[in-house]
């Protein structure tokens, strides 16, 4: 039985109908590990609903007490992080990051399968290009692939190796900034790509492995085919899988991140490598590999519709804004770049909307000209 958040949410701020107390309820009986998650959510949106208006330290010092609740059963991840991808959320559970938000009736953020896909092409091995639209349900004409409600699928199948026969061809799908694309291969993978991102495929997939090239971040859905490992190639690094769901960004080659949600993955960068268990996140700079409890909240936020930034840089956040909102950047002092967030806000909202948000920290100041933002200090 699944569930959707926003009933969780709205059962913890006694704001439920009688039949959403029930599924509620018969969902938690299902798991003992799911009656405490509901009480966790109950902990984390009664004790944040009580700081109108939180410094950084009352901020810490919720996060603080949801985070007592839940570091015994942190690593219960298998199945319960299998919830936070596949119910789009869970969001800001763990690490109140909802505590800036403004507005507090509960609304719930859309989760979103396809945003504004115009734009997003297909590229082909013989070096032509299709224009990919979301709201297109007949089958596109180019053979081999078929445009689905849920974005587009290749139909090739898997392929012995011939002897004498040519290389491998590909084909490319190329997703602009404010876009996000799905793309199912031929076999079965799921792949969800976030704006300004690609990913090279094979036109046929042998029977040695499946190996794709990414730049950008992408969520993977890996079928399972013991025999045929799948390779993710990010830049220098290389993530190899069985069957798993796992998230990859690799937007700049010395900043790449492989963040393990289940089974079982090998991140390689130079001649280092290493295994990650569910909740392990890998971040890779100049060949040397770090392993850390990953923020999944955050990780997976994207896919899920929403920007979450937890304590992290004014540069880093409006870099991450700027793919969405295809927008560029000029600050008036240096030192802004370096001031510290958190932000919560859904991808559903405007360019002013959020940075209306950010500007309530009264940090900062900002101007919009065409595509460039100037941010300036309070």
């Amino acid at each position: 039985m699944e569930i959707e958040w926003k009933k969780i949410k709205r059962m913890a701020l006694d704001e439920a109908s009688e039949q959403e107390k029930l599924e509620v309820t018969a969902w938690k009986e299902e798991d003992e590990r799911r009656e405490r998650f509901c009480e966790d959510a109950v902990t984390f949106y009664r004790e944040g609903a009580s700081v109108d208006d939180p410094s950084r330290e009352e901020m810490e010092q919720v996060w603080h007490k949801v985070r007592q609740r839940t570091r015994k059963h942190r690593y219960l991840p298998r199945r319960v992080v299998g919830w936070v991808a596949g119910v789009a959320v869970f969001a800001g559970l763990f690490f109140g990051i909802r505590l800036l938000m403004t507005d507090t009736s509960p609304q719930v953020p859309p989760v979103v399968s396809i945003a504004k896909t115009e734009g997003v092409r297909l590229v082909l091995s013989d070096g032509t290009t299709h224009i990919v639209e979301a709201e297109k349900s007949a089958a596109l004409d180019v053979p081999g692939f078929e445009v689905k409600d849920n974005g587009l699928k290749q139909l090739g199948q898997k392929q012995a190796m011939v002897s004498g026969k040519k290389g491998l061809t590909y084909s490319e799908v190329i997703v602009p900034r404010g876009a996000e694309y799905q793309l199912t291969l031929a076999d079965g993978t799921r792949v969800i790509l976030n704006s300004e991102s690609s990913i090279r495929f094979p036109d046929e997939f042998h029977t040695n492995e499946r190996r794709v090239f990414l730049h950008g971040e992408a969520y993977f859905q890996v079928a399972h085919d013991e025999s045929c490992p799948f390779l993710v190639e990010a830049e220098a690094v290389t993530v190899k899988v069985l069957g798993t769901e796992f998230n990859v960004k690799a937007y700049q080659k010395n900043d790449v991140s492989a963040t393990l949600v289940t089974g079982r993955v090998r991140v390689a960068a130079g001649t280092d490598s290493l295994v990650l268990k569910p909740g392990q996140q890998c971040e890779v700079k100049d060949n040397t590999l770090t392993v850390r409890e990953a923020d999944l909240v955050s990780v997976l936020a994207w896919k899920n519709g929403e920007f979450v930034f937890k304590d992290v840089t004014l540069e880093k956040m409006m870099n991450e804004l700027s793919r969405w909102y295809d927008m560029e950047v000029e600050y008036e002092a240096e030192s802004l770049k370096m001031d510290r967030y958190y932000i919560y806000v859904e991808r559903s909202k405007t360019l002013e909307e959020v940075l209306d948000k950010v500007a309530l920290t009264g940090k900062i100041k900002y101007k919009i000209h065409g595509k460039k933002v100037i941010v300036g200090q309070q």
